[in-house]
């Protein structure tokens, strides 16, 4: 097991390597806080976002707040594309859970442009503009016509 120091406010960072996570403690009193988090996540980062002492913080409040982190991580790295198909991804609509799909899947960019694109032809442009606003169809469009 691996600690991290972080020498800020009195919290470090344990590594199981073998199990592949990780949890915070107190290194005052030795006492773990918070949920157990996968390896791959990096911590320090998150706990410099946070907006307060994270030992202060309910592991239920934690959680939400980590979920906020990676939520901004995630639409910082996205592409153009990306980040309007994540827009669409959040209606709870068939499209959205195309656009979930497809943020997940290899080639997904592509084949959802071209999905939207074909109900774009198909006469469906009103509602989708009205569903997902100008700016993010038309940005799937041109995404589509440089494939």
């Amino acid at each position: 097991m691996n600690s991290k120091n972080l020498n800020k406010m009195a919290v470090e960072i344990l590594t199981d390597k073998e199990s592949g996570q990780q949890v915070m403690i107190c290194n005052t009193t030795m006492t773990p806080f918070g949920v157990v988090y996968n390896d791959d996540v990096d911590l320090t980062e998150f706990l410099e976002w946070l907006p307060r002492d994270p030992r202060t913080i309910s592991s239920h409040d934690l959680a939400v707040f980590f979920n906020e982190w990676q939520e901004e991580v995630e639409a910082e790295s996205d592409t153009e594309i990306r980040k309007a198909i994540r827009s669409i991804s959040k209606n709870d609509t068939i499209i959205g859970s195309i656009a979930v799909d497809a943020l997940e899947s290899e080639n997904g960019e592509a084949d959802f442009a071209k999905y939207i694109a074909d109900q774009y032809d198909q006469g469906n442009a009103a509602s989708l503009v009205a569903a997902h606003g100008f700016e993010t169809i038309n940005t799937i469009l041109k995404f589509n016509e440089e494939k």
